[in-house]
């Protein structure tokens, strides 16, 4: 992408964010019904704290293979916004998506979108629109008032449960698991996790059982994350559409446990945004015996980060941290005084010696994974 391409995809994000509203589920039933979709695709929606964007791109990737036309929905993005919404793993054009969004406000003025409102029914428009055999949809937060739950899905599939988004979702794992129960509807076919406490299980069966809902518990790896969303996504593949020969590798989304070179030094960048990330992480790092000399971390401000902060201290002896530019960073006076603050990104990165992991927010791992190529590119 070029400087002038970048200019105008960072114009349109910046109207994209700009929107703070939130659409309900009768807006949203009007909007479908005034553009006349159809949905003839199947549909797969993905639920969990964490794990989502793993499982998504896993059975995205296989079903491609296995040569299905396939939509994929996720949030947030690594390089480009356009990351978001994907056919066949092609990336929607801006074209589209700026078209739709134009038509989108002129057709209804009245109405007052979100940015993810936005996002999620541009996806639709372009699934819709290509016919395709299979759409794959990644939860934004919750199910009770997000948008993509608006939606009558065939599979539901989930992936974890624990403390996220406290201020919307609960202040415990059981507040949470009951908002994410309202994914499951009468028309769903339900697998969940057995990485999940057999608490949390009972609760979605409970609620299977009301809406008369298929109920599956699929059995998983659990060595660690990487395995268990491997083994749940090829459970569910196998059960839902009988494969048994898989085509493809199963390779982490972009920023997950994703391996580096800083000045010929090898780092790491991972996504993390919450306590069960952070300890899940760092269980994979010992698994895989990759040690590090040093630890960069980012974090969003609407977290439970005392507990990360605990656990960061039983681990590393050097602690890094970095104000990342996104929309609720963690300022850098709120961290703990024994971690070592970065004042300048660049300056750190220039003069870096030393294996490190970068770890946390998803805006960190944007933020260094965009140097490191435009580094990159600018020394070839």
């Amino acid at each position: 992408m070029n400087n002038r391409d970048s200019k105008i995809e960072q114009h349109l994000l910046d109207i994209l964010y700009s929107l703070e509203g939130k659409i309900n589920k009768t807006q949203f039933r009007k909007i479908v019904k005034f553009y006349n979709w159809q949905f003839q695709f199947k549909s797969i929606h993905i639920v969990g704290t964490n794990g989502k964007g793993s499982n998504a791109k896993y059975i995205n990737d296989e079903l491609i293979a296995q040569s299905y036309m396939v939509g994929l929905f996720t949030s947030p993005h690594v390089y480009s916004m356009y990351e978001r919404i994907k056919i066949n793993n092609k990336n929607i054009d801006f074209e589209i998506m700026a078209k739709f969004i134009s038509k989108l406000k002129s057709d209804f003025i009245n109405v007052n979108f979100g940015w993810f409102d936005v996002f999620f029914l541009t996806a639709l428009h372009w699934f819709n629109s290509q016919k395709i055999d299979v759409a794959i949809f990644e939860a934004g937060i919750g199910a009770k008032k997000d948008i993509v739950n608006y939606l009558d899905h065939n599979y539901l599939l989930i992936t974890s449960i624990a403390v996220d988004h406290e201020k919307i979702l609960g202040d415990s794992v059981e507040k949470i698991a009951i908002d994410k129960s309202y994914s499951i509807k009468n028309q769903n076919q339900v697998f969940v996790s057995d990485s999940i406490d057999k608490k949390i299980i009972n609760i979605f069966k409970e609620k299977a059982n009301k809406e008369n809902c298929l109920f599956s518990i699929i059995k998983t790896n659990q060595s660690t994350y990487e395995t268990i969303n491997q083994s749940l996504s090829k459970a569910f593949l196998k059960q839902v559409f009988c494969i048994d020969n898989f085509k493809s590798h199963f390779i982490l989304p972009l920023g997950r446990s994703e391996n580096i070179k800083i000045n010929k030094i090898d780092c790491w960048v991972d996504v993390a945004h919450n306590y069960q990330g952070f300890f899940e992480s760092l269980k994979y790092y010992q698994y895989k015996e990759i040690n590090f000399e040093q630890i960069v971390v980012s974090l969003s401000s609407d977290k439970n980060n005392k507990k990360i902060f605990e656990l960061l201290e039983k681990k590393f002896k050097m602690i890094y941290v970095y104000q990342n530019k996104g929309r609720k960073p963690l300022l850098l006076t709120k961290y703990s005084d024994k971690f070592t603050k970065i004042l300048n990104i660049d300056l750190f990165l220039e003069k870096l010696d030393k294996k490190t992991l970068f770890i946390g927010s998803f805006y960190l791992v944007s933020e260094i994974l965009n140097k490191i190529k435009v580094d990159n590119y600018n020394n070839n």
